[in-house]
């Protein structure tokens, strides 16, 4: 009954009030649905970011043992160099991605599925890497010993 004598007495008052009421609950939502969205984006963003990189570790590891072999081959200081700008730029990709790196764009987050890959056995990743590195640098910087682990799984590097 009182609300059917507010009506009566006030119906353009109710209808205005009620008209404002709804006009925030969609503007409370259009704000929302806007920064879950932005939150959405920047988030793939990030992985985006991530895969290139990870996708390009992939691309330097391949172009490094080209390069290394093409050493064997024919040592020069053209070769020397793009081995060296290589190994640099893929050990600075690791660090970016096991550590972050905010000129590359990567906070350094891993999930712990990935975390146990790059630094718990059985598959220590992040060891291998480094040791792959370090074996690379071995070898442009003439300690030209064989090491079976710089090739896991493919037998005994070629000299």
């Amino acid at each position: 009954m009182l609300l059917n004598d507010l009506y009566s007495k006030k119906p353009i008052g109710l209808l205005t009030i009620a008209y404002m009421i709804a006009l925030s609950l969609i503007a409370g939502m259009s704000i929302g649905a806007h920064l879950v969205i932005k939150k959405v984006i920047v988030e793939q963003e990030q992985s985006a970011r991530t895969i290139n990189i990870a996708g390009r570790q992939r691309m330097l590891s391949q172009r490094t043992a080209l390069y290394l072999s093409e050493a064997e081959r024919k040592p020069d200081a053209a070769t020397m160099n793009i081995l060296l700008e290589n190994i640099n730029l893929f050990e600075r990709s690791h660090l970016a991605l096991t550590q972050g790196d905010q000129n590359m764009g990567l906070e350094g987050r891993l999930p712990d599925t990935v975390r146990d890959v790059y630094f718990r056995e059985p598959h220590n990743l992040d060891q291998e890497v480094q040791q792959y590195i370090q074996d690379v640098r071995d070898l442009i910087e003439g300690n030209k010993r064989t090491k079976p682990d710089l090739c896991p799984g493919y037998g005994e590097c070629q000299r």
